[in-house]
């Protein structure tokens, strides 16, 4: 067994750009809180011999208010959009991109089961890994967390899922995160940019690239050059350094959907449970390489049932820090 005090991989090119300077990933170096003050906590993670080489890279999302949601006058916004104030009480990790499909096959030892609508987006070590289902997506949050010795977020007994919220482990984000996370403290209505002829410098989306393999859709004008899946971190990151939040696969989050957003955890009991069924509604967050530009908006919600497999699908993970980090 090999002994590693850390919290994964962390992205030192977000904390430069906060000013704060070095923070260590799985060398057993200390960390550096969001204030520059050196973090005492450093989780001991048992991870075996044959543990995965590839963890994700985490960058740490300080606490902080934004809004959610799109205003009014957003073109193309819908109905479950309402713009309203949300507060991060506390700092968060989540991977600098999507799960990579090396990443899934290291964990979970084989690809996830296809469906007849998983054909065509690309197979490569560094594409994201799609046609998961909500399951399979929980599933290797834990296996995950397990394999490096961290106390799984999950408690999983069929279709019933339940979130430890003391957990440290992997789990995938809320919806509230991973607008946070997206946005970047921006109000853009794509990610990094207004500007519709932008899109491709930060998003592999449905573009001119993709007219040319699927010439039955609604197109961006840009070319992002990559006509199906693109390599988890191509193109340009958003100002807090995560790739592919606007585009590539679209990604799964924690959360069941509401036709509005839900006002608490206390208000509405089901969002701690995936539910006694497969058809139970999660949502889905994040342009995918074939998608048209209302469905890139940071602010677009998608449901999917949390069976479903497709070639768009995927996620990304995050992590709970200590409450007094």
């Amino acid at each position: 067994m090999k002994l590693f005090f850390s919290l994964g991989h962390v992205s030192e090119p977000f904390l430069r750009w906060f000013g704060i300077g070095l923070i260590a990933s799985g060398l057993g170096l200390p960390f550096v809180d969001l204030v520059g003050r050196a973090a005492s906590w450093k989780p001991p993670v048992v991870v075996a011999e044959d543990a995965p080489v590839l963890r994700p890279e985490l960058v740490i999302i300080p606490a902080g208010k934004f809004l959610m949601g799109s205003p009014e006058d957003e073109l193309r916004r819908d109905a479950d959009e309402e713009l309203h104030d949300v507060e991060i009480a506390q700092p968060f990790a989540i991977a600098r991109t999507e799960i990579s499909q090396a990443q899934y096959l290291e964990v979970m030892s084989k690809r996830p089961e296809e469906s007849e609508h998983c054909n065509g987006a690309g197979v490569a070590a560094n594409l994201p890994i799609v046609c998961v289902s909500w399951f399979d997506a929980v599933e290797y949050c834990n296996r995950l967390s397990e394999r490096e010795g961290l106390q799984v977020a999950y408690e999983i007994q069929g279709e019933d899922v339940r979130w430890d919220r003391e957990s440290l482990g992997y789990r995938l984000p809320t919806e509230e995160e991973w607008e946070y996370a997206a946005r970047a403290g921006t109000q853009t209505r794509w990610v990094g940019t207004d500007d519709v002829d932008a899109v491709c410098d930060y998003a592999n989306v449905g573009d001119l690239s993709a007219k040319a393999k699927n010439p039955w859709a609604e197109w961006f004008k840009c070319d992002d050059s990559f006509p199906t899946l693109a390599p988890v971190d191509a193109l340009e990151p958003n100002r807090w350094e995560l790739f592919g939040m606007g585009g590539n696969a679209a990604e799964w989050t924690w959360d069941s959907y509401y036709g509005t957003y839900p006002d608490s955890d206390e208000g509405n009991p089901n969002r701690n449970v995936a539910g006694a069924s497969p058809s139970a509604y999660r949502v889905v967050r994040g342009g995918a390489w074939w998608q048209a530009p209302r469905h890139a908006r940071v602010a677009n919600r998608r449901r999917e049932v949390a069976s479903s497999r497709n070639a768009f699908l995927g996620f990304r993970v995050a992590r709970s820090l200590p409450s007094d980090f």
